[in-house]
């Protein structure tokens, strides 16, 4: 019995010294941290709402806590009238990610392009028909013998406008199409100029409206049978192959902090618009800064639609977007559709 206890306080004590000697071990080197990884973004337009989730990303920290020290680089036109191409700017390497139509990005990708989209903004199109009351526009077929004032023919906008037609067997033969300038095509429209101008729901619609509370507005969207929709993404962001292949973790920590960024726009519409107008508003003509509340508000159903999280794309969009490439010979053969897009990272975010 003494033996006994006498073994069990040797072996207490021997584990109180080791305990103790531990205690005078030299603690381990801590892992030095890393910097932040180092991105830019090229928006596809000047500054507005349709962003309001790229500058969310920034404004409430979620790029920084992701370990990200991203740059947001304006679009639009240059001084000398050149237009700030957002996929020459990120193949250049100018920038990580960049901002583009879905269209976009298939034709650029027929071209050898290595373009992969890996979010979408808007997943619903905000291509929409603005007319006046009296013009009496009320469905698509409603366009046969009125004047429309288009976007250039190789835009998303116009694109889609096309696909309209022939979803809806409007011949174009029967529709007088006029070029409109972005800045005056509003204008055009009250004065008579066109009867019918297509354009974006959450920029000239919403200027529309403000002038006139009667005009019509038809959602392209809503028209299109199941295999030839008009939803085309309008924005899409993307980067390239090399990028995801070799920096998977930067363009994990982007999409995490933009995915944040979204959802606390469309659950903050007044706030995302009035930083939008605090931060870029100098640079916008005064009627279009007024009206970023109204475009921020048209923006939330397309950025967050009924079943769907911020940020996410559908299989069958992008098919279909090829379609309508193919129809309207913008590409000269089908591509392999699912290489242009990967929802990966979206997928890491919302556990999928």
């Amino acid at each position: 019995m003494v033996h006994r206890v006498w073994s069990r306080l040797f072996t207490v004590g021997l584990l109180a010294s080791l305990v103790l000697a531990g205690c005078g071990a030299a603690a381990p080197t801590a892992t030095p941290e890393l910097p932040p990884a180092s991105a830019s973004i090229q928006l596809s337009w000047f500054h507005s709402i349709e962003f309001a989730g790229v500058y969310e990303a920034l404004n409430q920290g979620y790029a920084s806590q992701n370990k990200l020290d991203l740059t947001i680089k304006e679009g639009g036109i240059t001084a000398d009238g050149a237009y700030i191409d957002p996929v020459t700017e990120v193949q250049s390497g100018n920038a990580e990610f960049g901002i583009a139509g879905a269209d976009v990005l298939l034709r650029a990708r027929a071209a050898g392009s290595p373009l992969v989209a890996i979010a979408a903004i808007y997943q619903r199109s905000p291509v929409a028909l603005v007319s006046l009351k009296d013009s009496n526009v009320l469905k698509p077929a409603d366009l046969a013998g009125k004047t429309i004032g288009i976007a250039p023919p190789d835009t998303t906008v116009y694109i889609s406008y096309r696909a309209l037609l022939e979803s809806e067997q409007v011949d174009p033969a029967t529709i007088t199409e006029v070029p409109v300038l972005p800045q005056s095509s509003v204008d055009d429209l009250f004065s008579g100029k066109i009867d019918v101008l297509h354009a974006f729901i959450t920029h000239e619609a919403t200027q529309a409206r403000a002038r006139d509370a009667s005009v019509n507005v038809l959602l392209l969207s809503d028209y299109g049978i199941d295999i030839y929709s008009i939803d085309i993404y309008s924005n899409v962001i993307f980067t390239t192959e090399s990028m995801i292949a070799e920096h998977p973790e930067t363009v994990q920590a982007f999409i995490n902090a933009l995915t944040k960024g979204l959802t606390w726009a469309v659950d903050h519409p007044e706030d995302a618009a009035k930083h939008v107008v605090e931060t870029y508003g100098a640079t916008m003509a005064p009627p279009i800064q007024a009206l970023q509340d109204e475009g921020m508000l048209a923006s939330v159903p397309l950025i967050r639609p009924a079943g769907s999280q911020p940020g996410m794309m559908n299989a069958k969009i992008w098919d279909n977007t090829e379609q309508v490439l193919l129809s309207q010979k913008l590409i000269d053969k089908p591509l392999d559709v699912a290489k242009a897009y990967t929802l990966t990272f979206l997928n890491s975010v919302y556990g999928q």
